[in-house]
């Protein structure tokens, strides 16, 4: 199906008929993008088609449903492309699908680079959410990247998708360990927040452990703050406890899922666990399972502190004979005798 584009327009927004039964039902973020249109005007085109004899409308939208929402909000008009020769209303419905796809969004290093820029150029964090459609903390956590370590800001570009690498054997034969090994691990965002309090030297080493050990999102996080501790950087974090389990669920519940392969131990049947995995998969297990003792070690210690503290009576102290109470007389208490009834 082949688009002709005969020219651009802008149009009354109100006189755009939406294309009936379109792809997309749901629209968010209308008043922002209203608020960017204001800001710097519509920055894409929609895409319309000419319609004669209507009196309520001139064209019907094929693409650009939110923009045209949004020019409806800002009371301004709505620019579009006229696409004729489209066929009936089948290849009209197949463009506007189409056009929802294709489109490359900006990878957050991408973002916070075009923000300093804008930065730079005076703008404020809210005229920059407004140029973005977006929220002011939005923009914070954006521009919080440009104060990580260049080196470690590599790692926020997305990875490509691609297939298994063949790892060069350890022994050294030329032989090649055939199991996936990713070419390089995608930093999270949530924790630039957390990495950019660390001196940039430390951001590194940080990141080279995270690598290194494959670590989780919460592996990660739990590393970045016991770093920061040992600097001397102190993280309000009241509002992880308050999402917390309680530690004896959580203990209870890793003691009965561990119970399943204990009982394989115990039968002699754990190499079944264990067949499918490469020795350096094996080696990964048995670090994982030391560092898993040492955190309980960790725990159970800071339990037993909390206990003996709080079991340890303070000194006693001497009350003055002037301020003694006597203790009450007790009253010898009557006995009464029951005539058992059998």
């Amino acid at each position: 199906m082949r688009q002709v584009v005969s020219k651009i327009e802008p149009f009354d927004p109100h006189r755009v008929r939406p294309l009936k039964g379109q792809p997309r039902v749901r629209f968010r973020g209308i008043r922002e993008l209203a608020d960017s249109i204001l800001e710097i005007g519509q920055t894409n085109l929609g895409k319309v088609i000419l319609i004669n004899g209507d009196p309520d409308f001139d064209a019907i939208l094929v693409d650009g449903e939110r923009r045209l929402e949004a020019c409806k909000l800002a009371g301004v008009l709505f620019e579009a492309v006229v696409v004729e020769n489209l066929g009936d209303d089948d290849q009209i419905f197949t463009l506007s699908f189409a056009s929802n796809f294709g489109k490359q969004p900006h990878d957050c290093l991408e973002i916070a680079t075009s923000l300093g820029r804008l930065r730079k150029m005076g703008k404020s964090q809210k005229q920059m959410a407004t140029i973005c459609s977006a929220s002011t903390a939005w923009v914070s956590q954006h521009l919080a990247i440009l104060d990580l370590d260049p080196d470690v800001q590599k790692f926020l570009i997305p990875v490509e998708p691609s297939n298994t690498q063949a790892v060069p054997s350890a022994n050294g034969d030329g032989d090649t360990d055939h199991d996936e090994q990713p070419a390089r691990v995608t930093l999270p965002l949530s924790l630039v927040p957390l990495l950019i309090k660390l001196p940039a030297k430390v951001q590194k080493q940080v990141m080279r452990q995270i690598i290194s050990k494959g670590m989780s999102l919460l592996a990660a996080q739990r590393l970045i703050m016991k770093k920061l501790h040992q600097h001397g950087i102190h993280v309000e974090h009241t509002h992880r406890i308050r999402r917390m389990k309680p530690i004896s669920d959580v203990i209870k519940l890793v003691d009965q899922r561990l119970g399943i392969y204990l009982d394989l131990v115990t039968n002699k049947q754990f190499g079944i666990v264990l067949e499918k995995m490469s020795p350096r998969d094996k080696q990964r297990l048995v670090e994982s399972i030391n560092n898993v003792n040492d955190h309980l070690s960790e725990i159970a210690d800071a339990v037993e502190i909390d206990l003996k503290a709080k079991s340890t009576k303070g000194p006693l102290v001497k009350v003055p004979p002037s301020r003694q109470v006597a203790p009450p007389i007790k009253k010898p208490v009557e006995q009464r005798h029951h005539r058992t009834v059998w």
